[in-house]
């Protein structure tokens, strides 16, 4: 069975880097329209459709009327920036309180709410929840509430902005080809750009795929290795007390890992949009991750000067 682990663990490496290779090599066009086509179609995706039956003679038209759908798109961008501007500045303030400063912040705070409310609509509904708080004791569990809240606005607003720039980018390039002024140059670029699209889309597919089949690979690999660990402890109960001594070490390891590691919320956590949850379980990954590595690496060096002084 351990033999079976084993194949199994290195056709999991082995087919994910050739399908890493295979995408590589199937997909030679420009890894910026990769990205760009790839975006604008979780949004929009019947602008990228529309384009590949685009002509010299309705481009023009193509143009014009998905430059509307841009507009659209940066103005409800910049409605959305105005709340999640808000929100943060609310924050702010609120972390800087100290003990000694809150009573007098929560004193003059319906004044300073309603220099909020002169700002939008949306400071409305924290009015409510600081007007709940009596003690600056409370007030953490306030501000933690309102970072979530931020996230997800800031993980929205980021998300509309990657569309809208990706669109932005795919409709210049189409822009380009509008400019140019012969008619047959004009085909050949609408139609090398049509086939880069379709290009990238293949491209896409191969990726979900491989990383799909990685994923069940790996899951199956982990599988078939608690169930060898399993059956090797219920064959041999007696002498498997280290083995059940190593999972309480290593339990302990993650727990006290996941104390000490921060959720402190980075922009490019909010870009993936991961929570303070997700990334304190993260950190606590890899503090482990290290914690593991550096012991395996010193007990490989004792046990190299532990076999050299027994050959002397």
């Amino acid at each position: 069975m351990k033999k079976i682990i084993n194949i199994i663990i290195f056709t999991v490496a082995g087919l994910s880097c050739l399908l890493a290779l295979i995408f590589v090599g199937v997909y030679k066009d420009d890894k910026t329209l990769y990205d760009e086509v790839g975006l604008v179609k979780e949004k929009n995706p019947q602008i990228i459709e529309d384009f590949l039956t685009v002509t010299p003679d309705n481009l023009p038209e193509y143009i014009a009327e998905n430059q509307k759908v841009a507009n659209e798109l940066a103005a409800d961008l910049k409605e959305k920036q105005l709340p999640k501007d808000i929100l943060y500045t609310y924050i702010s303030n609120l972390s800087e309180l100290t003990a000694e400063t809150f009573p007098d912040f929560k004193n003059t705070f319906p004044t300073y709410s309603k220099s909020m409310l002169a700002r939008g609509e949306i400071a409305k509904t924290y009015t409510d929840g600081f007007n709940a708080i009596n003690e600056f004791s409370e007030l953490n569990g306030y501000i933690n509430t309102l970072n979530e809240e931020y996230v997800l606005l800031k993980q929205s607003y980021i998300t509309d902005k990657e569309h809208l720039r990706a669109l932005n980018s795919f409709l210049g390039r189409t822009s380009l080809i509008a400019e140019t002024v012969s008619k047959t140059k004009q085909s050949n670029q609408i139609l090398e750009l049509q086939e880069a699209i379709v290009s990238s889309t293949k491209a896409a597919k191969l990726l979900n795929l491989s990383i799909a089949f990685f994923y069940v690979t790996l899951f199956a690999a982990i599988v078939f290795a608690i169930l060898f660990a399993l059956f090797q402890i219920f064959a041999n109960i007696k002498q498997s007390y280290q083995v059940f001594i190593a999972i309480a070490i290593m339990a302990i390891l993650i727990f006290i890992a996941y104390l000490v590691s921060s959720s402190d919320l980075t922009a490019s956590a909010i870009k993936m949009g991961l929570t303070s949850s997700q990334i304190k379980m993260i950190g606590a990954g890899v503090i482990t991750c290290y914690v593991f590595f550096f012991a395996a690496i010193l007990s490989i060096i004792i046990s190299w000067i532990i076999n050299l002084f027994k050959k002397i």
